[in-house]
């Protein structure tokens, strides 16, 4: 046998093995602890429920005073499932995690569950 086809084999296990189909999209069995989330939904979730974990900060900030140089003021902030979709898209999965310690390449696949 050929390395090629050593490769192929392998691959074609690993995907029998985990059930994972061959849509380019599909996220990865996710695995926190001893637990598994195979569905979209479950994954979603445990995804949800870790952004918000690290989201929620402690105690109330502290910010600098900032002298104010306009009276103009932001009334709206605008942004589409579009604009954010492409952000995500965009990401480069080799930087590092924000604060919230999401990677940047969870955010880049689960990008196209958008809705």
């Amino acid at each position: 046998m050929t390395e090629s086809s050593n490769a192929k084999q392998w691959h074609k296990y690993c995907k029998q093995l985990y059930r994972v189909s061959a849509v380019k999209e599909a996220i990865p069995i996710m695995t926190v602890g001893t637990e598994s989330y195979i569905t979209a939904k479950d994954k979603a979730t445990i995804l949800n429920q870790t952004f918000i974990a690290k989201s929620r900060a402690s105690s109330r900030p502290r910010f600098p005073s900032l002298k104010k140089r306009t009276d103009s003021t932001l009334a709206d902030i605008l942004f589409n499932e579009y604009r954010v979709k492409k952000i995500l898209q965009d990401l480069n999965i080799n930087k590092a995690s924000g604060p919230d310690g999401i990677q940047p390449s969870t955010l880049k696949n689960c990008s196209d569950s958008l809705h």
